[in-house]
């Protein structure tokens, strides 16, 4: 297809004629690379842009593997929106992709072969920014495969520019940019640049980014989930000026709050989705596109052929024998298991133990904004630093009451992170029982529905006892287990008297019960409002079962393992509390002041029939 075409007056292909580019000849790959940039479609006489990008593609690289899962990337990559400035008839194209899969699922190879065919239709307006964690990273992945390939382009006489190893870019020569265009100069943006964005590369890349724009960019990014959310959106608010916009965003699915599940997260939201849809549209700084996930279990490439004894087609691809092994070893609802072969959230937590998962937190509206009917109570926990420069210092602000749904449910309003005052001279326990009090007061929040952890105890308590916050609960996180009742819907004690299970009968000891509570309220769609930053702490705390009886880890073992203290956790453990303890909060049942009322009804109801048959 490369072959150039004898005669160079115009030639007709795909009912019209391709002329000669300046600086180029009318060559068979030319012809498809303009097709292809121009999205010719079958009405318009052309194949479609996937279509012409595959030509382009198998022409280039002759060995690529067009398995099944190349063709739906290939698809996805060429689907666009087209918008017009009503103002200045100016189009504007917006491609966006995101790719969940496991490892050896070929992402890397697809990524590269895009950037590289969009780079060769039009390298001078065109400018390829691929993006992975770390330099070192990406030259053991796309990288490699982006070089590899663009070097067997350039033997066979195809590929523009040059090749930069010191500085990780391929671009065009000022004579090559002369040629095709003896007006612009050549500069740094008509190339393909690798960029590392990794939280330490993150000053960096957000330098190299300044400035950067042409009227076509084509972003890549690669291992997403480990990227700094900055630099992502920094990058990605920053080229919507270009003419053309191509993001792709690729990575092993980890965390529905992480860079990659922001990236990914359904049009309509997490609970519209599951393992079983293979992809679903998305929204990226305003802009639609699918994703795409990969399933090594259930749509490997590998499988058919495997299954009628012909081997392995693609040996690159995940192998049916380590995926089965796998899924025995691991366990069908593993977290590593759904990351590595199932290319999707792990909805479980079979293998690290954490007390919730965060495609359960979806799922079961926890990060929704609660609908109330009528007015509910506000309420607050309180996690204290009792030391200046300890751990930080949480006031979470936090409503119980019932839904428009029926069910009561407890809400986070807001997480406040209180400081010490500029300039305070104050004692710091002083200042800060000052803030609490101040705050409770501007929220209408009174003494007796605040809990405070009191695992410290000491001046801290004793002053805010004495001075501002008297008949506040202290919670400690210390000792043992409580009497309150947990769940009415999945811990009954016996059937026989149908009573709920308390504190004491499933938890080893305060700390867990305080923690691990939540989970049931959860399961129960008992909760609301969680944020981000808190559902990250939640899904991070890991539990374990000792003589039938849950325990959680520790607070000093789980700073440790990921570096900060869970404070935002806690502070609402405390709030959870004081809603059970107060208002009788438990997970799937009526609330005490519920059942109240629902009493105080049923007894009127019979008084009234007594006084009417009376009556008769």
């Amino acid at each position: 297809m490369a072959n150039e075409i004898p005669d160079q007056g115009a030639v007709e292909k795909y009912g019209r004629l391709w002329y000669p580019r300046q600086g180029s000849k009318v060559t068979e790959l030319r012809i498809e690379l303009d097709a292809f940039m121009a999205s010719l479609t079958p009405e318009e006489g052309g194949l479609g842009k996937s279509r012409h990008y595959k030509n382009i593609v198998s022409a280039i690289w002759p060995t690529f593997a067009w398995h099944k899962w190349a063709e739906l990337r290939a698809q996805a990559f060429c689907m666009n929106n087209v918008d017009e400035d009503p103002t200045t008839g100016q189009k504007y194209v917006r491609g966006v992709v995101g790719l969940a899969g496991g490892t050896d699922s070929g992402k890397s190879w697809d990524m590269a072969a895009f950037a590289l065919v969009n780079w060769f239709a039009d390298p001078l307006n065109t400018m390829c920014i691929v993006v992975s964690t770390s330099k070192i990273d990406a030259k053991q992945r796309i990288w490699s495969a982006l070089v590899k390939m663009y070097r067997e382009a350039q033997g066979l006489g195809i590929a523009p520019g040059r090749l930069i190893e010191s500085m990780d870019i391929v671009k065009l020569s000022d004579e090559e940019g002369k040629v095709i265009d003896p007006l612009v100069g050549v500069s740094d943006a008509s190339s393909i640049m690798l960029l590392a964005a990794g939280d330490e590369y993150k000053d960096d890349a957000q330098k190299r980014l300044q400035g950067k724009k042409n009227k076509r960019i084509i972003l890549i990014i690669d291992e997403l989930q480990d990227c700094s959310a900055s630099v992502i959106n920094e990058a990605i608010w920053g080229f919507k000026g270009a003419q053309e916009l191509y993001i792709v965003g690729a990575g092993n699915p980890s965390s529905i709050f992480d860079p990659h599940g922001k990236f990914c997260e359904p049009i309509k939201g997490w609970m519209s989705v599951d393992e079983d849809m293979p992809n679903w549209k998305i929204k990226v700084a305003g802009i639609e596109g699918i994703c795409v996930r990969f399933d090594s279990e259930r749509d490997n490439p590998n499988q058919d052929s495997f299954g009628k004894g012909k081997g392995l087609r693609y040996p690159f691809l995940p192998k049916p024998n380590d995926v089965a092994v796998a899924k025995k070893e691991l366990g069908e609802l593993n977290p590593q298991y759904y990351r590595k072969f199932r290319g999707f959230w792990p909805p479980a937590d079979a293998d690290d133990c954490t007390i919730v998962s965060d495609i359960l937190l979806a799922r079961h509206g926890a990060l929704d904004k609660p609908i109330w009917d009528g007015d509910p109570k506000d309420i607050a926990g309180i996690d204290p630093s009792y030391t200046e420069g300890g751990d930080r210092f949480v006031f979470t602000h936090m409503k119980y009451g019932r839904l428009i749904s029926g069910k009561w449910a407890i809400a986070v309003e807001k997480q406040y992170v209180l400081n010490r005052r500029a300039g305070s001279q104050e004692d710091f326990q002083y200042e800060m029982i000052q803030q609490i009090s101040d705050l409770s007061k501007k929220l209408n929040i009174p003494n007796q529905w605040m809990g405070v952890d009191a695992s410290a105890g000491g001046i801290f308590w004793s002053i805010g006892e004495r001075e501002l916050l008297k008949g506040w609960h202290a919670v400690s996180f210390a000792g043992a287990a409580s009497d309150l009742a947990v769940s009415a819907q999945y811990a009954m004690r016996d059937q026989a008297t149908g009573k709920p299970q308390v504190g004491k009968d499933l938890f080893h000891n305060m700390a867990s019960e305080l923690c691990f509570v939540a989970r049931y309220f959860l399961e129960c769609e008992q909760l609301k409002g969680i944020t981000s930053d808190l559902a990250w702490e939640m899904t991070q705390r890991k539990y374990a079962r000792r003589v039938r009886k849950i325990i959680i880890e520790s607070k000093t073992d789980m700073k440790k393992r990921i570096g900060k203290s869970p404070d935002l956790f806690d502070s609402f453990a405390v709030g959870l509390f004081v809603a059970r303890k107060v208002f009788g909060a438990m997970a799937g049942s009526e609330a005490i002041e519920e059942k109240k009322q629902k009493n105080l009804k049923l007894f009127k109801e019979v008084r009234q029939n007594l006084t009417l048959k009376t009556k008769w």
